[in-house]
């Protein structure tokens, strides 16, 4: 059979309906009979969602998914008893509980029990309860059986288990295996008699089918089948490794063979039995081989683009998560050193990484105990020239909190402390992090529905709970059309590939050891036939899932180590059995070697210029595209600007949290724009704020313009960004009220043609303001900004500069950027006289500025510098010359397209 059912759907089985024959059908029989409309609108109930998908983009199936219905099992009877409730069927008025609400309701019955030992791991227990009562209901074990034990941890798990099922009860709730049970009554299917379907139902890639879920099939869909792919002989290969380690470089390699070999499309898994226990060592080593650059520069995080793993680690394993809990924890009066330092190193709060945070950490590393004093660190953190006042914000905002709330209130605050604090850090993060932080957001929502199991909770248990919420909340980074497929055993049965590696086929791997559940009678256990129980029954499991494997694989490699751990190893029994009906070859593993990869990397060219450092002439009257920001870019490093504005190559657009900086960026400046268009002068803009409607037009216009991004957000993300952009724009507005010298907008968001080098530069400038006759230029930035080179010479900023060009020189008092990013001030610029503007430094006075008294000399030595710049640009200037590590940061994704050669040292 391959997997699916086996011997037990090709025998003639006694249901309570009576006698009926199971047969299995094969999956390119369904597609001819769909095809001849023979089997109209079927059912397909898939093991699990990852099948689901496979058969949602089968070439075979695909002209007829419209007809068709793919659901995992699970779902399908989520959806059942989602139909029960909507009718109000007696018997079916309860809410599935949630796993976390099943895992919270235990813990607290273990806690509380009289005969729970003093000495035990509650949560492990919970766990151990948890574990047996799905094995209880899913193998349909009969309480008289177990009440016949003379265990005394199974008259303990009983006594758990009444407890159990009488507090879900009292909450209205049922497990998911109770609700499968409660569908299969008597009078809940005589009152859904409507919804038992007539359309056939088929279920595809089951290793083995339960008893309860056979209850369930034969329940509501007495006329089920298996359903299986076409079994064809397969050529096989066995090949073996001297360690586990040459293991899973072998099947890298073999992935990256599979890679030239095989299409964008193909269907490719890598399948690894202990992919929980090996996952860090497996993605080492691929990304080793795969993608060189990657595992060079990781630095602890590994960030795929060509192979997806089933496997991952936890929520709460990830930094940007930790981060949170680090900044909590400022609520105590003393903190561990370790929390401190990785607190202090933490680039997910407030500005980063800072030469303040480097000063305290010397602190806090020469202190010779455990912990430290909250308001030592707090002291720490606000001394020296730079003064930071966001960690005591954050512990006064946190002792400012009630005692207790609920989950749900609880994680209402959350929102506005991180905001506080700067979470999630200055810097774009990337697509990894966004992932963490969406599935952060997710689990944030999913755990309000433990108000009713918590109640009332201080900010430590809810802190407690939450985390170890996170820790049992896998999380899994997406990656987009992965061409190779990481699996465990039981998430690659049962679907079609069209390459398949299968690593640590060893003895000790396949079949896996027994290991019986430890609060049920070991004979009850071994006569229900539940898992890991019976050599016999594991053999068989092992046999099917394998022969699953060979039989779905066009390509299938067999491979196991010939030691790990110091102790030699035998290939699994069940290798020679498998291979004997098949052909196979055997063959040995070649070491992967990093350096050949690189080499030929560098070969490769996807762009040829005319000459090394040399670009077409743009011709005098011509448009220089990119404005301002071709010139920046052109200082920064001429061959990436050249790529950038001149081949305009365009590479995809990073995520980063909620929404990206260029969207965040739009929805700041359209609002902007609508205020001050309403309120053009600083006397009406006064007075706006002081108005008692100031928070709600505020809170309108933000909303308003983030109304796009609705829809594509989770709600706390959406709620996140928006109190984000209206507490930055309430910062600037009290900002710029409270500027000393009146001022009206002179222009907004206007548009400019200038002339430079004889070349046009089209520019957009984002607001000119009016004070007395004199002018003042400002330009709104999300990111930390700089004068140092507006007042360097040679000249190392030109956007700035680039815009005074659009203004009378005469007229023009100051330019400046506003940093829209909860800056300690909003204003950064340079003028020729003072200003009563904080922010705004006298250009010859500030440090190691190069530029004289005389404000219109350094506008007219602007204008030199910028055609001076223009015109080596214009004239095809394009060797590779970083001026500006940082800078050059933003441009970094054009790197791949920089040959070695051209790099200069």
């Amino acid at each position: 059979m391959g997997g699916i059912f086996n011997n037990f759907l090709k025998l003639k089985i006694q249901l309570s309906i009576g006698k009926l024959s199971i047969l299995d059908i094969t999956f390119s029989t369904l597609c001819d009979h769909l095809s001849t409309g023979e089997i109209a609108h079927p059912i397909i109930l898939t093991a699990n969602r990852r099948q689901s998908r496979a058969l949602k983009h089968s070439p075979q199936l695909s002209p007829h998914i419209g007809q068709t219905t793919i659901v995992p099992l699970s779902a399908w009877v989520q959806q059942l008893w989602e139909e029960a409730l909507l009718q109000s069927v007696p018997g079916c008025e309860r809410r599935i509980m949630e796993t976390a609400e099943v895992r919270v309701i235990w813990d607290s019955l273990v806690k509380r029990h009289p005969d729970t030992p003093a000495l035990i791991d509650a949560k492990d227990l919970g766990r151990q309860l948890q574990q047996a009562q799905d094995l209880i209901d899913l193998y349909l074990v009969g309480e008289q059986e177990l009440a016949e034990s003379d265990l005394e941890e199974t008259r303990y798990l009983l006594d758990q288990r009444t407890r159990f099922i009488n507090e879900a009860s009292v909450r209205a709730c049922l497990t998911h295996n109770m609700a499968l049970s409660q569908l299969c009554e008597p009078e809940t299917l005589n009152a859904l008699q409507e919804l038992i379907t007539q359309r056939p139902v088929f279920c595809f890639g089951f290793t083995e089918l339960v008893p309860l879920h056979q209850q369930f099939l034969n329940c509501w869909h007495p006329g089920w089948q298996g359903l299986k792919h076409d079994e064809t002989s397969r050529s096989v290969k066995l090949v073996s490794a001297k360690t586990l380690e040459e293991n899973y470089t072998a099947a890298a390699q073999w992935a990256k063979r599979a890679l030239e070999d095989y299409p964008d499309t193909a269907r490719v898994a890598v399948v690894v039995p202990q992919l929980s226990r090996d996952l860090k060592q497996v993605k080492e080593t691929f990304a080793h081989i795969l993608e060189p650059n990657q595992w060079l520069q990781h630095e602890g995080k590994l960030i795929s683009r060509v192979f997806d793993s089933s496997a991952g680690e936890t929520l709460l394993d990830q930094p940007i998560v930790q981060s949170i809990f680090l900044l909590l924890a400022l609520r105590t009066h003393r903190i561990d050193r370790n929390s401190a330092e990785a607190l202090l190193l933490s680039p997910f709060w407030r500005q980063g990484h800072s030469p303040l945070h480097t000063h305290a950490l010397t602190f806090v590393r020469k202190s010779a105990r455990d912990d430290i004093s909250t308001s030592f660190l707090l002291e720490l953190c606000s001394q020296n020239d730079v003064k930071d006042a966001t960690l005591l914000s954050l512990r006064q905002a946190l002792r400012r909190l009630p005692a207790t709330l609920s989950v749900s209130e609880w994680i209402e605050q959350l929102i506005p402390l991180l905001h506080s604090a700067g979470w999630p850090g200055p810097h774009v993060i990337d697509s990894f992090e966004y992932q963490v932080v969406q599935s952060l957001f997710a689990t944030l929502d999913a755990f309000t529905v433990l108000d009713d199991c918590l109640g009332q909770l201080t900010l430590h248990e809810f802190l407690q709970e939450f985390k170890l919420y996170a820790a049992n909340t896998a999380f899994h980074e997406e990656v987009k059309a992965p061409r190779i497929r990481i699996l465990g055993l039981m998430e690659a049965s049962g679907i079609e590939w069209d390459a398949c590696f299968v690593c640590d086929l060893s003895e000790h791997t396949l079949p896996q050891p027994l290991a019986p559940h430890p609060l049920l009678p070991l004979e009850l256990q071994k006569k229900r036939g539940l898992p890991k129980t019976s050599h016999e029954k594991e053999l068989r499991y092992a046999r099917d899932m394998l022969a699953s494997l060979i039989h779905h694989s066009a390509d299938c490699t067999l491979s196991y180590p010939e030691r790990a751990d110091d102790q030699d190893l035998q290939p699994s029994p069940l290798l020679s059995e498998l291979l004997a009906h098949h052909p196979q070859q055997r063959e040995n593993p070649i070491p992967s070697d990093i350096d050949i990869w690189l080499t030929r990397c560098m070969q490769e060219t996807r762009f040829a210029s005319q000459a090394p450092g040399a670009a077409p002439v743009i011709e005098r009257g011509e448009t220089l595209l990119g404005g301002a920001y071709h010139l920046d870019a052109f200082w920064t490093n001429p061959m990436l600007a050249f790529f950038r504005f001149r081949l305009q190559i365009a590479t995809q657009e990073r995520d980063a949290l909620g929404l990206s900086p260029q969207h965040r960026g739009a929805v700041l400046h359209e609002t902007l724009a609508d205020i001050y268009s309403a309120y053009p002068d600083s006397d009406r803009l006064r007075s706006w704020r002081q108005s008692s409607d100031f928070e709600l037009l505020l809170n309108q216009r933000i909303t308003e313009h983030f109304s796009a991004y609705k829809a594509r957000l989770p709600a706390l993300v959406y709620e996140f960004e928006r109190q984000r952009c209206i507490e930055t724009l309430r910062q600037f507005i009290d900002e710029d009220v409270q500027r000393g010298d009146a001022f009206s907008v002179f222009e907004l968001e206007q548009s400019h043609d200038i002339e430079l080098a004889g070349r046009h530069l089209k520019v957009r400038v984002d607001r000119i303001d009016r004070i007395g006759e004199a002018l003042f230029l400002i330009d709104y930035k999300s990111g930390n900004t700089s004068v140092s080179g507006l007042v360097s010479t040679p000249l190392q900023d030109f956007q700035l500069p680039v815009y005074s060009l659009c203004c009378d020189p005469h007229r023009l008092a100051g330019v400046a950027y506003v940093e829209l990013n909860h800056s300690d001030r909003c204003f950064n610029g340079i003028s020729g006289v003072p200003l009563n503007i904080p922010g705004i430094q006298v250009a010859h006075k500030v440090r190691q500025s190069t530029l004289t008294e005389e404000w219109q000399s350094t506008l007219s030595l602007w204008r030199q510098q910028l055609e001076a710049h223009a015109t080596e640009l214009c004239e095809g200037r394009a060797d590779y010359l970083c001026r500006h590590q940082a800078r050059q940061a933003y441009l970094s994704d054009l790197m791949p397209a920089v040959r070695q050669e051209e790099v200069q040292p």
